[in-house]
Formats: structure tokens, sequence, C-alpha cells
């Protein structure tokens, strides 16, 4: 299968929709991490050329760029951050290093910190398996946050995830073709990397064959494992990508569901209107249906689980929120309009549904429910 050389070109607007969500969580990531941890470590494995034909920024330059809005932090706290790109063409991995080393030279603030040894750039030009398995005992050691930003498939295998899942503080981000596994799930490469049952993509929606795929590849995470997988589809033309979220720290998933929701306020899932929520409104039609939008259905879930007890704190609210794929001011807001119709109780301002004070915290209060 010929692999596209996506840089000798302007980067579509599906493209850049990657590289947004890509960059956003980078800017959600760094502080976190430098302001608490000793080291840290970005591994760009697939990082081609870092800028397109008509110079708009790939993924090195916009972690550069993340990076230089933290030097201050970075050079006050002492904390070290490794980069790495990899970039597996010699031709692309030249014009890689050349763009990056221009970026630092163009920025004397960056400079400095090189100079200190506390931002440490590493320039690779391997084959993924190589540098992955050359880098996978120090992903151990310290925070990590890792893009795997291929063209196809050929990556998303259960060996390589089952080693991220391993990896104590890890996020990463895949990037896959998903809908290649309707139109070549069954040919010996495919069914070398990842080992499930094409009928459950088959038989669904196509359009949210990456949803289904996410599902599958949870599927294959250990019970015991704390992380869990979560899906953005981008849609260009016909076909179906999209980026495959994976972390076990729930701030880490909340960040994340932030930034998706930012790129889709009306369903957080997609770079398109996946669900029809457009055409959707809250009118009944002539037998009384109401078609409930995404944000709706899951308001309306909370708000069952909530009167029948299934959900008693606002910590189990918001880890329910988590695992549903919303932001916790969807849940919130149920929990205020529940308070104001005189349905609950709860003697805080607000229902104190976030990770300060559930897990940062350790506030838990208990919803009464009125009228028993």
């Amino acid at each position: 299968m010929p692999v596209k050389d996506l840089h000798d070109k302007p980067f579509s607007d599906e493209t850049i929709t990657k590289l947004s969500i890509f960059e956003d969580y980078t800017k959600e990531w760094l502080p976190v991490f430098i302001m608490t941890a000793k080291e840290i470590c970005i591994y760009d494995f697939f990082a081609g050329t870092g800028y397109d034909l008509n110079e708009v920024a790939g993924s090195p330059i916009r972690i550069l760029t993340k990076i230089f809005e933290q030097l201050d932090n970075i050079i006050s706290q002492r904390v070290i951050v490794h980069i790495y790109f990899n970039e597996y063409k010699k031709d692309k991995f030249k014009i890689l290093k050349a763009n990056c080393d221009s970026f630092i030279n163009e920025h004397p603030q960056f400079q400095n910190a090189v100079n200190l040894s506390l931002v440490r750039i590493e320039y690779e030009n391997e084959e993924f398996s190589v540098t992955f398995s050359k880098h996978l005992s120090k992903m151990q050691t310290m925070p990590a946050l890792i893009f795997l930003d291929q063209n196809g498939v050929k990556y998303l295998t259960a060996e390589y995830l089952q080693k991220l899942v391993d990896i104590e503080k890890v996020d990463f981000l895949y990037f896959v073709s998903s809908s290649y596994y309707l139109r070549f799930g069954e040919t010996k490469e495919f069914q070398n990397s990842i080992q499930f049952d094409l009928n459950i993509l088959k038989n669904g929606d196509y359009k949210r064959c990456h949803l289904g795929l996410v599902n599958e590849l949870n599927s294959l995470i250990p019970n015991t494992s704390k992380v869990h997988l979560y899906p953005f589809t981008i849609k260009k033309k016909s076909n179906i990508y999209g980026i495959v979220f994976g972390a076990r720290h729930p701030l880490a998933i909340e960040k994340f569901l932030r930034v998706a929701w930012k790129n889709n306020p009306t369903n957080g899932l997609a770079n398109f209107d996946i669900d029809n929520d457009d055409i959707k409104d809250s009118q009944p039609d002539l037998f009384g249906h109401v078609e409930l939008t995404k944000i709706q259905k899951f308001q309306k879930d909370v708000e069952n689980k909530v009167l029948s007890k299934e959900l008693k704190t606002n910590k189990d609210v918001y880890f329910y929120t988590l695992k549903a794929g919303h932001i916790p001011e969807h849940s919130g807001d149920v929990l205020k309009k529940l308070k104001k119709g005189g349905k609950i109780m709860y003697a805080e301002r607000t229902p104190y549904i976030s990770y300060d004070k559930v897990c940062k915290e350790s506030i838990i209060i208990e919803y009464q429910i009125l009228g028993e």
C-alpha cells in the first residue's frame, strides 16, 4: 500500500484539525508536569519535516512552540524537558532537523534553555519499531507524552497498545486510518495488526467506524488497567480517520475531553455532525417523541441515575461523566437544575463536579433526594 508524502503539498483542513488537537493537548499537558516533575519527555515518532508546502507548522514546530511558551516556568523550576523527533525518511529527516534548529536559533530564550541543558532535543532517523523499543524503558522513568501520527494502521497493534497501557505515567495520541479496516481488514497485513471481529465495524454506521474501532481497542485492555481510550473522528471526503487518546489519570482525560469539545461543542466526538444533532430540536413530533441531542441524552441519563441513587455522590457523577466522554459542566448543569427544581439538595454552592474537588481535595458530597 503506497504511503503518501503529506508534506509535499499544503495540509488539508482535516490534517490541521488533527494537528490542532495535538497542539492543544500539549498546551494542557506541559504546565501540569513542568510544575510537578523533575524530568519529562515528549515523543513525536512520525515527525515529518516540521512544515507543509505553505509553511504551516506540523507537529514538531507546534510542540516547540508550546514549549517556548513555557520556558519561564521550565527555567524557574529547573525541570528537564526531553524531546525526541523521529522521521524515518532520510530526506525528510534532514529538513526536519534544519527546520527545528532554525526555530530554536530564532528564539534566543529557547537557545538559552538548550545551552542550560534544560531542553534536550534528540533527532532520530529510525523505523518506528526500532526507536520505540529503544526508548521504552526511559518512558517508564518519567511523565511522557507520545504522538503516533502514522499514515495508515500499521503500528496500531495489540503489542504496542499493551506496552503503552503498561507505562505508568504516559498519555498518548494515536492517529489511525479507521476506514481502512473496513476496506482491507481481511488482508494479512491488517490481521497482523489488531485481531477483532470486523463484523462489528461492517454492520455499524460507516461514519461511526472509528468509534467502533476504539470500543474494540478498549475491550483489549485488561480490566485491571486504569487506562481508557477516547476517540475523535476526522472525516475527509469518503474516508474516516481518527485520533485515539489514551491515559489513566482523570485530569489527563478531562483535559483531552475539553480539547475535543472545544473542537466540536456539539458532540465532542468528530470534526463533523456525526450524530445529526444539527437537525434535531427539542420540539416533539406528532407522536410526542422528542429527538434529543448527544448532550441532552447524556444529561437526561445523569438525571435519571442521580434520582434513582445509582449516582449518589459528586465522585460518582464526575467519573461517570469522564467515562461517557463528557466534560464536568455537562453533568454539573444537571445537578444545578435538579437542586433549583427542588428534586435534590446539597449544601455547597456548586455540585463539586471537578477534578480539584473530587481528586485533589478529596471532598466528597452526597446528594440528598427530596420528596421521598
